[in-house]
């Protein structure tokens, strides 16, 4: 079931949740508690074991939806980055906050 707001779309739910923000640098930032809360919602929901955010267009993750995503993973799910630019993934690895996230290439 696919789900789209104006800035963000829900593209699989069920075990595996998967997110993203097509054609967009950085995610609205206007969207980020609405999405956490549709996101919370989905996980219990579907009892989801992994959230998947798909950052092919992402060159800029939001500290804000950083630190939602890892409280999703202290919960239990696992959380992977689909596609994420280098710049996105050594960002993460300068704060030390790649341990949180599994990257997933497609």
């Amino acid at each position: 079931m696919a789900e789209q707001s104006q800035s963000y779309e829900i593209t699989e739910t069920g075990e595996r949740i998967v997110f993203g923000f097509p054609g967009q640098k950085v995610p609205n930032p206007t969207i980020i508690s609405e999405l956490q809360k549709t996101l919370q919602d989905l996980i219990q929901e579907h009892q989801a074991k992994v959230l998947a955010m798909n950052a092919r267009d992402l060159q800029f993750i939001p500290s804000q939806m950083l630190g939602f995503l890892i409280q999703f993973r202290n919960r239990g799910c696992e959380i992977e980055l689909v596609d994420p630019s280098d710049f996105v993934v050594e960002s993460l690895q300068v704060v030390h906050l790649d341990k949180y996230f599994k990257v997933v290439r497609s």
